[in-house]
């Protein structure tokens, strides 16, 4: 049995301009409706890590008795009824026709698509997600809000090739929404926007990457609203025109060289490196094999920003002048690689620059290469060498 709703015409151009904002050129996005969880909106997520909830215009969220579970749009579909509705005054809206094998989408003038259902199964990504608790939040101008994220996110100076830019960390204060983004590891400067805001001030703060919400904000009207959320896990930008039209859910990221944390962690994982203790701030690999001297990985906001590697070579040492002068002797001889000493411990240590991330786990084997004819030395008996 066929089941028909229809849909304004500005709910699917809103959804188009949703889309567009989500997709990359290799990744393009959908929208999911989940008639039994949340029929009063469309879910688009961004390959950026972003929720979008695309809220209906109806009085009434979608229903029908014979509806259940996720119905999937492809980005295709949604673009030529946007297109078609946005350009035909007599399509004031379009209908979105279901039976158990295909949807069909209609004009008033009679233009469709017609699509076989995605599979039952959810698309990866689509699992629910946990916003955390609300930490504070204020209602700015949208259009003042987009030159600021905008001008926030515009790269400066001459770059390293695979380097990370930077988070725009978000904080609300009295009267305003305040955006600081730091390129001094980059060579420039830390800078911070403030929009005029109407808020409740809070410390938290959280980075955020533009790309989705930017794109989004661009299609605002000059009168749009946005009420931005400030949540343990996400930012949350709400659109208002009168009514709330749209919803994104932005994560919040690492600053500083944190950011570079899941790309180092997936370097060593194709590597094949074997991961000992693991925490947020460090880990451990004991090589590709599994058996080598256990080398710890951190990663540090020097300039450039940096991935540290160090490994213990030896203990109980005696801290005198004499072991001093052997150790700037060992700084001296080795190639990249550094010594210290804590409390009697001798510590070696190879630093690599976070945008070099694919060279860490090559570091790491070569610092254990080159410990393990140290530690065969100072096993025989030396004091140093």
């Amino acid at each position: 049995m066929e089941t028909s709703l229809p849909i304004p015409a500005k709910d699917w151009i809103l959804l188009n301009q949703a889309i567009e904002a989500a997709s990359s050129l290799d990744n393009p996005a959908v929208a999911t409706i989940n008639f039994d969880e949340s029929p009063d909106h469309w879910v688009v997520r961004s390959s950026d890590g972003s929720v979008i909830s695309v809220l209906h215009s109806n009085p009434e969220p979608f229903t029908h008795p014979e509806l259940s579970g996720q119905v999937t749009l492809m980005a295709g579909p949604i673009a030529f009824i946007a297109h078609l509705v946005a350009n035909n005054a007599v399509d004031d809206e379009a209908c979105l026709v279901m039976d158990g094998n295909y949807v069909r989408i209609e004009t008033v003038s009679g233009s469709s698509i017609v699509s076989d259902l995605a599979p039952p199964e959810p698309l990866p990504g689509s699992e629910p997600v946990s916003y955390g608790r609300l930490n504070g939040g204020g209602e700015v101008k949208a259009r003042d809000l987009a030159a600021a994220l905008r001008s926030a996110f515009t790269k400066v100076g001459v770059q390293e090739e695979r380097v990370l830019f930077p988070v725009v960390k978000i904080g609300v204060e009295k009267n305003a929404l305040a955006l600081t983004v730091d390129w001094s590891p980059l060579g420039a400067p830390q800078m911070t926007y403030r929009v005029e805001a109407e808020s409740v001030a809070s410390d938290h703060r959280a980075g955020i990457f533009c790309g989705t919400i930017g794109d989004l904000l661009s299609t605002a009207s000059n009168d749009a609203t946005v009420m931005v959320e400030m949540l343990d896990d996400f930012v949350r930008f709400t659109l208002f025109e009168g009514e709330a039209l749209w919803t994104v859910s932005v994560p919040s990221y690492s600053d500083g060289a944190r950011r570079w944390w899941s790309k180092v962690e997936r370097a060593f994982s194709e590597a094949g490196h074997h991961a000992g203790f693991a925490s947020e701030e460090e880990f451990t690999t004991c090589g590709p094999g599994g058996d080598a001297d256990a080398v710890t990985v951190t990663l540090h906001d020097t300039k450039p920003e940096t991935i540290r590697l160090t490994l213990r070579v030896g203990d109980n040492f005696e801290e005198t002048p004499e072991f001093y002068r052997q150790l700037s002797r060992l700084n001296s001889g080795k190639s990249g690689i550094k010594f210290w000493s804590e409390e009697g411990t001798l510590v070696a240590c190879e630093d690599v620059p976070c945008y070099r991330f694919d060279d860490a786990p090559a570091a790491a084997e070569h610092l254990q290469r080159e410990m393990v004819d140290l530690g065969v030395v100072l096993a025989a008996g030396s004091t140093l060498f």
